[in-house]
């Protein structure tokens, strides 16, 4: 099998997960699931370029969990001062929480992004939202040559005290129509995007069509235990399709699906797959997440997709 290879910009997570009726567990989290999963999925013939920035208190713990993984690389790994990002994330159902975030990088420059990484494609997941202004985001992407997956996710969200996150229902976001050729976002911040909530799925399969029509070539919106909906443009032609959530054990614990789906979305868009393909692929990797109660069993991902006749 070919060598397969991507960059994955973003915010690894130190995170303190509350749960419903369970003690609180600590683990890493944001794109620590983009990197974990990658390099499952990949195995031995892979190359993952984390394009990540962390705090040099928490460096040595984290690196040494991405050593484990030969095919993760860590030459575009930066350092900061002091702690490294801390996540709380307080569950009030299985997809409503409260999420708190300190000790937050400064967002990148274009000089801190240069040279880029030699790869097929290039992930932007705004797991913070900070990691760029739109202005260095423009930059990158007229420097990236490869296929441009954006995750939108926290670009939405602001902070309240204590680094309370919340969304900006208010603020025009516009300008952000037009980011990636695979475009990723959960339901709730496709109605943000849209400027309006988007209650229903006629109203969901328009705004993906104008998406398209905008210049994206692959709009995925995530909608929990409702699954997926993808379109996708072939040719002149525009097509949707909902793809079924998986679940193969109780829910347990959905931190860090949206980021485990990119990532399966990836390994299959990657190996020649098409859209609907690698959208149903990379919810069915998602439900294996959904059903872990921890990131730690992350690990053990590529036995239990081998388990379960998904690879």
């Amino acid at each position: 099998m070919a060598t397969l290879s991507a960059a994955v910009l973003g915010t690894v997570c130190c995170d303190e997960v509350h749960s419903i009726g369970e003690p609180p567990k600590t683990g890493l989290g944001g794109i620590y699931y983009n990197l974990i999963t990658l390099a499952q999925l990949f195995n031995t013939t892979g190359d993952i370029y984390p394009v990540v920035k962390i705090g040099t208190l928490d460096y040595k713990n984290i690196v040494e969990q991405l050593k484990r993984y030969p095919a993760i690389h860590r030459e575009t790994v930066r350092q900061y001062p002091g702690r490294n990002n801390q996540v709380i994330l307080n569950y009030f159902s299985k997809e409503e929480r409260k999420e708190y975030s300190t000790c937050l990088p400064k967002p990148f420059t274009i000089a801190e992004l240069l040279p880029i990484p030699n790869v097929q494609l290039y992930l932007v997941n705004f797991i913070s939202g900070i990691e760029m202004c739109y202005r260095t985001f423009q930059a990158l992407k007229k420097r990236v040559k490869v296929p441009l997956f954006v995750d939108l996710h926290s670009i939405f969200m602001g902070f309240k005290e204590h680094g309370e996150r919340c969304y900006n229902k208010n603020r025009d976001f516009s300008l952000w129509h037009t980011s990636g050729d695979i475009v990723q976002m959960n339901i709730k911040e496709a109605g943000i995007l849209a400027g309006g909530s988007l209650t229903d799925r006629k109203s969901l399969r328009q705004f993906s069509r104008y998406l398209l029509e905008k210049g994206a070539q692959v709009i995925l919106i995530t909608k929990g235990t409702d699954g997926v909906l993808a379109g996708w443009k072939t040719g002149s032609r525009i097509y949707t399709k909902d793809i079924p959530a998986y679940s193969f054990n109780p829910l347990c614990d959905p931190t860090g699906c949206g980021d485990v789906f990119s990532s399966a979305y990836i390994y299959y868009y990657l190996s020649g797959f098409e859209p609907p393909e690698c959208a149903d692929f990379a919810s069915k990797v998602a439900g294996i997440r959904a059903s872990q109660e921890s990131s730690e069993e992350l690990h053990n991902l590529r036995a239990v997709l081998i388990r379960e006749k998904i690879i």
